[in-house]
């Protein structure tokens, strides 16, 4: 059987494919996420670094192998200056740093220094003011200053160890025939280290502090906040004999508890009910009086209503039609 073309071989090979693509994706995103740092390498050009030559080229070379103590990463930006009585800059193009072309890069600047004509005096005025724009201009930048240690350097903020460190090894340098190598570091345009470094040894690159935290915004005028009052309550009105007052808890505490079993009445006292009984008696009394008024009233007017319609005649005539008896014969 080809376990190579077994359908869970596939699937487990889509599956690395795509936990790989996930972790480039991540680097990837890492590294933009991280802040930029710029190197720029500077070169003094003057008559007393010819001597100097060769060290300075092996140091480049060594340099650049280890990528500075794996402090240069890739990605970072390196630039290349030169100095004597003028600056110049652009002469070497800029190089976004990658460790695998390090032998390359490396191989190209030698061969640039070397080329170099190397007359007059270090005049390290001649680096300003471009320089200090550009230490105001970057997040992070190091600074790899290639010197004889002459002249006298005034634009840091370490000014008088460098200028005193100098002087206290020239001597030193010059029989070695090596030159000094200032590494300045500035994050957001401060000054946050500095090491003077003597080839061929190793070079001390001091670490960058921790970025600040970002600063949050708040308005200068921020709009008042509207600030709903409590609502007021207000106790109960009690009133109590004369005395008038609203603390309900005061109040409380003069009126006794109600009992627990309610009195008994006595066994001699009339209930309660007899008086609401008796006044309801009345009320009959009253309403049947009033009507035998209105049907004894009724009956009157009825019978001299009657008397009223019969026709009226003598006594006479009335007691004869009244009599039933015949009249006697004659």
């Amino acid at each position: 059987m080809n376990f190579l073309s077994a359908p869970i071989y596939s699937v487990a090979r889509r599956w690395l494919v795509a936990g790989l693509a996930v972790l480039v994706l991540g680097s990837r995103a890492t590294a933009q996420a991280a802040p930029e740092e710029r190197w720029l390498f500077i070169f003094d050009n003057s008559a007393g670094m010819k001597k100097y030559l060769p060290g300075t080229e092996a140091e480049i070379k060594s340099l650049l192998a280890a990528s500075v103590g794996g402090q240069l990463h890739a990605g970072d930006s390196v630039g290349v200056w030169t100095f004597g009585r003028e600056r110049h800059v652009g002469q070497f193009p800029l190089v976004t740093w990658d460790p695998e072309q390090a032998a390359v890069t490396a191989s190209n600047l030698a061969a640039f220094v070397h080329k170099q004509t190397y007359a007059g005096d270090t005049s390290w005025p001649a680096l300003q003011p471009l320089l200090g724009q550009v230490i105001k201009d970057s997040e992070r930048l190091t600074l790899v200053i290639f010197c004889d240690g002459l002249g006298t350097v005034d634009w840091t903020a370490y000014n008088d160890g460098i200028n005193r460190t100098f002087a206290q090894t020239l001597a030193e340098r010059k029989k070695a025939r090596q030159p000094f190598v200032l590494l300045v570091r500035t994050q957001h345009g401060q000054f946050t280290g500095c090491t003077i470094n003597f080839p061929p040894g190793a070079l001390n690159v001091p670490p960058f502090p921790p970025l600040p935290e970002p600063v949050k915004i708040i308005p200068t005028n921020p709009p008042p906040v509207a600030v709903k009052p409590p609502p007021v309550v207000v106790p109960s009105l009690v009133i109590v004999g004369t005395n008038v007052g609203t603390n309900l808890g005061e109040v409380m505490k003069n009126i006794p508890a109600p009992a627990t079993n309610p009195p008994v009445a006595p066994t001699n006292a009339a209930p309660a009910t007899v008086a609401e009984d008796t006044d309801h008696g009345g009320q009959v009394l009253k309403y049947v009086g009033v009507g035998l008024f209105v049907a004894a009233a009724g009956l009157i007017v009825f019978l001299w209503a009657r008397a009223v319609r019969r026709p009226r005649g003598s006594l006479i005539t009335s007691s004869m039609q009244n009599d039933p008896r015949p009249p006697p014969r004659k």
